[in-house]
């Protein structure tokens, strides 16, 4: 049987703190049987299609995947002809380490995922209508509701751009073919986590994704794998288009947010389009120049202003990168209470506030001794196929330039 507590519980605080204590680090690296399943080798088709230099590579990944199925924790139980043209484009064997990892931790919140929809349909209430109608409502099923909960989202985002009351919001995405994969992938989920937050939220705000190339395979990929909702008949929460901001809106209500600017953003307010750029500036990219944001408003002929963010925090560690949620989420905020430092130091993450000393010591541990980890698998990888053959980065398709894009 098992004990069910109470979140706010003394035992239950006890409990998360042994459950914490207990998150073990890695073992030692120990050499098992190989776990490649034979069905999940490269298929003949994806073979063939590849030429002299491919399949070389193709063969050198084979031999790293398989040594790695032998030594690493996570490994997938799965790697499909898609997941194999993916590991041909990661340029080292860290980012084919990385990736396989990230299919391990995909398949295992697929099984939490499915494990969860076990239980909530076996849980599923019997009908007990009994000419009462007054219980209609209780006996609706549950698929059912789910479906009027997404339409009535659905309709208060379409609330949002009648009334023209909240500001809006435009991600320029014309940056995404020059990223790494990497990177591309990242910002893909940005993308569809701002759209889901956007829709959450009791009054959602218009917001476009601008300068989507339809026919790039960056843009393509990325709908496919993050962004199906833009093309769902059931769920409104953001509009898709190739037009620049420029073409939608008048160019003195646009501000662009970029953090080269010299002005910061005073306020929000409802008539204004605010243009975040839909860069993953977690690392430098190769293909995006340092001030791209600024540059991009310049030659668009538009307003920068920058987040007031080093006038109400004391950034102690980390870097200032902050998602679009977080970014959209201060601008909400700011918008509704008309004061910065509320909206900045409550969404602003707690790590970039805290010092190195103030930060659980617990955690840096566990990450480092995991980072230590895939180290010693790497320098395996070294010693047994010797080292990785350097190659120049294929995945940034050019170098961004600004250039204003005509209405």
């Amino acid at each position: 049987m098992r004990l069910k507590l109470r979140l706010d519980s003394w035992l239950y605080r006890i409990y998360f703190k042994a459950r914490f204590n207990k998150q073990s680090l890695p073992s030692p690296i120990v050499w098992q049987d190989s776990r490649l399943d034979p069905d999940s080798r490269p298929p003949v088709e994806l073979i063939e299609k590849l030429d002299a230099n491919g399949r070389s590579k193709l063969d050198t990944v084979l031999k790293e995947v398989e040594l790695i199925s032998k030594i690493h924790t996570k490994f997938p139980s799965t790697i499909t002809p898609r997941h194999w043209e993916e590991l041909l484009h990661h340029e080292t064997r860290k980012h084919r380490l990385d990736y396989l990892k990230f299919l391990r931790t995909n398949e295992r919140n697929a099984e939490k995922e499915a494990a969860r929809k076990r239980a909530k349909k076996e849980n599923l209430p019997t009908s007990t209508f009994d000419g009462d109608y007054s219980k209609v409502w209780i006996d609706v099923h549950p698929e059912l509701l789910e479906r009027w909960t997404a339409q009535i989202k659905g309709l208060a985002f379409l609330q949002a751009l009648r009334l023209k009351e909240t500001p809006t919001i435009a991600v320029d995405c014309r940056f995404l073919p020059y990223l790494t994969k990497r990177a591309q992938g990242l910002t893909s989920v940005q993308f569809a986590y701002l759209l889901a937050e956007n829709k959450r939220t009791p009054s959602p705000w218009p917001l476009y994704l601008v300068n989507w190339d339809f026919e790039d395979a960056a843009f393509k990929k990325a709908q496919e794998k993050h962004l199906g909702t833009l093309s769902s008949a059931r769920s409104l929460s953001g509009f898709v288009t190739t037009d620049n901001y420029t073409s939608l809106f008048p160019p003195e209500d646009i501000v662009y947010l970029s953090p080269d600017a010299d002005e910061p953003l005073e306020s929000v307010e409802a008539d204004k389009c605010y243009v975040i750029g839909g860069i993953v500036d977690r690392v430098a990219e190769k293909g995006i120049p340092q001030f791209a944001s600024l540059e991009t408003s310049q030659a668009d002929g538009v307003t920068a202003r920058r987040l007031p963010l080093d006038e109400f925090i004391d950034w102690k560690s980390g870097n200032k990168f902050l998602t679009l949620v977080t970014v959209m989420k201060m601008l909400r905020t700011n918008f509704e209470v008309g004061d910065w430092k509320t909206a900045i130091e409550t969404n602003v993450p707690v790590r970039y506030i805290r010092s190195r000393d103030e930060k659980n010591n617990k955690s840096r541990t566990i990450h480092e001794a995991f980072r230590q980890y895939d180290h010693g698998v790497l320098q395996i990888l070294e010693e047994q196929l010797g080292p990785e053959e350097r190659s120049p980065e294929k995945s940034v398709k050019q170098r961004y330039i600004p250039r204003r894009v005509l209405a």
